[in-house]
Formats: structure tokens, C-alpha cells, sequence
């Protein structure tokens, strides 16, 4: 499994993921796993790539480029709205697509907060998780929660002035700690942050 996490703040949400894509044959090789759409929404995606392409179409292509042309005629919300009915449609046939497998989430701001929507949908588990900003950094999790509690650790032990650098630092430095140990990610990292203006 990948990872992939959300920070929500009232003034920014920032997603960070691995880069580590393991084929069906056991071939690795490099993925863009959070991607950002010109109007501010961020996807991250961690299980099966087709799944994920499945689950987020039309907004994200089958060369897992963010389709701008659609995308933009939806608000936040609106593509929330559709992904939950998609996640509605999916648990209600999962028996049927044993195949399936994602942990994957949108983020952006609704018009008054920032929000991360988390959909996992697989035979072994399904949760539908929201969280909206608040004062305190709310943090969403895709992957082995050895990785979070890694994260959480080297969290507490650390200092700075610069919150958004402290998160990306300490994510950097959890999959370094990770990818030791876990063959399913890699210690390359890409974030997407999207920064609310006083």
C-alpha cells in the first residue's frame, strides 16, 4: 500500500504522498499520487491505479492528469457530491468487483473551510471519512498506520516557526523511516498545498 496524507489547517491544506508504483508483475517504478487541479482540488490516491481512475472519472484521466476541462465546470462541493454517490453506488456492489481496491481522498475549500473527503473501498474494508479545518491541524491518512504513528512521533519531537515546511519536512523524513521497511512506497515525495490569503 502507498501513502498518502492530508493536512487540513483553517488556512491551508497541504497533501503529501509517496511516489511508488508497484505493477501486478512486481515491476516498480514512479507515480504522481496527489495531484492538483487549476481551481484549487487536490486528489490523492493510494491502492490500485485503475481503480482509483475508475473511481474519480471524469476528473481524472487514464493518463492520471487531472481533466481541466471538466473539472472546472464543478465546484468543491459539487464534486464531493458526485464521488459520494459514486462511493454509494460502489459498497453496493462490491461482492461484484473483488478487483477494486482504493484508499484515496479530495481536498479543497467548500466556501467557508477546508475539507478532506476519504473514500476506502475494498473487500477487506470500507470507511467514509470528512474532516473539515479547525484551528488545530487535522490530519487524514492513506496507508499502514505505523506510518502516521511514525509521523505523529517525529511530530511532537520537532520545532519551528514554519508549520507548512515542519509537515512536508517530517513527512520526507517518515517515508525515508518507511520505505526501510515497507517495500510498498518509496522515499520520493510529492505535496500539493493550497494556501488561503488573509
Amino acid at each position: 500500500m502507498s501513502i498518502v496524507f492530508s493536512f487540513i489547517h483553517k488556512q491551508f491544506a497541504l497533501v503529501c504522498g509517496d511516489t511508488n508504483l508497484t505493477t501486478k508483475d512486481g515491476n516498480r517504478s514512479n507515480i504522481e499520487k496527489v495531484l492538483m487541479s487549476s481551481s484549487n482540488i487536490i486528489f490523492g490516491f493510494t491502492g490500485d491505479v485503475s481503480s482509483n481512475i475508475d473511481f474519480f472519472h471524469p476528473f481524472i484521466r487514464e493518463n492520471l492528469t487531472i481533466n481541466e476541462t471538466i473539472i472546472n465546470n464543478y465546484s468543491f462541493n459539487q464534486i464531493v457530491d458526485i464521488l459520494n454517490e459514486k462511493y454509494q453506488d460502489y459498497i453496493k456492489k462490491i461482492d461484484q468487483i473483488s478487483n477494486f481496491d482504493i484508499c484515496s481522498m479530495v481536498v479543497g475549500f467548500n466556501g467557508e473551510k477546508f475539507c478532506c473527503v476519504r473514500y476506502q473501498i475494498s473487500q477487506k474494508e470500507i470507511e467514509f471519512k470528512k474532516i473539515e479545518s479547525g484551528n488545530n491541524i487535522e490530519i487524514v491518512g492513506s496507508g499502514k498506520e505505523e506510518h502516521l504513528s511514525t509521523f505523529t512521533k517525529l511530530y511532537k519531537q520537532q520545532h519551528s516557526d514554519d508549520l507548512i515546511g515542519k509537515l512536508i519536512s517530517i513527512f520526507q523524513q517518515t517515508i525515508d523511516i518507511g520505505s526501510s521497511i515497507d517495500k510498498s512506497i518509496n522515499n520520493k515525495m510529492t505535496y500539493k498545498l493550497i494556501y488561503l490569503e488573509d
